[in-house]
């Protein structure tokens, strides 16, 4: 059994890793896509209001139309029949028979919805931080504390290794510091992973 452990990738910080917990609220607030989809889909229904109360109010539409006539050969612009047509008409609506009220009612109450959907994400995305960031500290604990266990470990697989060749420790006790030093470097390696990890959950809500 080796008794050299590498170094895990997972010992690397994420380059994008907020330096502090309130740059990574800064950044969720303005870049995070769930919430920045809640609010634009806010701005939507807000706008369908005004599109709602349009409905009742008077409106103007605009046509025209041109038309040339004349011979094809020899063609001359001066001797041709020139027709210019335009019309503007306006549209006055007399009663809508409470379809406007009601279309602007449904309209408040979806926005009312949406503002409420702004607040519920922006409460899952502090809650989402303020877990991963607990687990970034306590995955750096469990790292350091698995690096003290791997090095006792691995001195005492080193002396127990020692005294069975001095004919002090039978094969059970060698195979059992084996396993003692290999669950050590196992340990240390989930302390990484599960620090990388809720970093990795810090970067993806609170990508700038």
């Amino acid at each position: 059994v080796s008794n050299t452990f590498c170094p895990s990738k997972w010992d690397r910080s994420l380059p994008q890793l907020p330096g502090s917990i309130d740059t990574a609220f800064d950044l969720a607030y303005t870049s995070n896509p769930d919430l920045a989809q809640a609010i634009a889909t806010e701005r939507a229904s807000r706008a369908r209001i005004a599109g709602a109360r349009a409905e009742g109010r008077p409106t103007v539409s605009l046509r025209g139309s041109a038309s040339l006539g004349g011979q094809i050969t020899p063609f001359d612009l001066v001797n041709r029949n020139q027709v210019f047509d335009g019309q503007a008409v306006l549209t006055i609506p007399i009663s809508t028979g409470g379809r406007v009220r009601s279309l602007v009612s449904q309209a408040q109450d979806r926005n009312a919805v949406d503002r409420v959907g702004i607040e519920a994400m922006r409460r899952r995305v502090v809650e989402r931080i303020v877990t991963s960031w607990n687990a970034i500290a306590t995955g750096q604990r469990n790292v350091e504390v698995s690096k003290a266990q791997l090095a006792s470990a691995r001195v005492f697989d080193e002396g127990t290794f020692e005294e069975y060749r001095a004919g002090l420790r039978s094969t059970f006790d060698v195979l059992f510091a084996h396993g003692s030093l290999r669950d050590a470097q196992i340990a240390l390696v989930n302390a990484r992973r599960d620090t990388y990890v809720a970093s990795n959950a810090i970067t993806t809500t609170a990508a700038p």
